[in-house]
């Protein structure tokens, strides 16, 4: 009996041994996926910071630009109309 039992028991080692692997090489692979994500990850918030820093310059171009528009049409209501000049004419008698 105690044959049998350490038969059963190297046969319950033998398996959990072979499933054993089995997880570790998944393991393996989604620690080798987990870390690819993690690369994929910083390039992609690389390249929106990137993108971000760009927008805000173009904001900043644009509300430049829309300032310099509105002071022009500030400066042409401002801007008062062009009189004729005077003309003075003297009579000698």
């Amino acid at each position: 009996q105690v044959a049998a039992l350490e038969g059963n028991l190297a046969e319950t080692a033998q398996k959990y041994s072979g499933e054993m692997e089995q997880l570790q090489a998944a393991i393996g692979k989604m620690e080798d996926h987990l870390s690819q994500l993690r690369l994929d990850m910083q390039r992609t918030k690389t390249d929106y910071d990137h993108l971000l820093r760009i927008k805000q310059n173009l904001e900043m171009e644009i509300a430049t630009y829309r300032r310099l528009l509105e002071g022009e049409e500030t400066v042409k209501e401002v801007l008062p109309p062009k009189k004729e000049p005077d003309v003075r004419t003297r009579k000698i008698v």
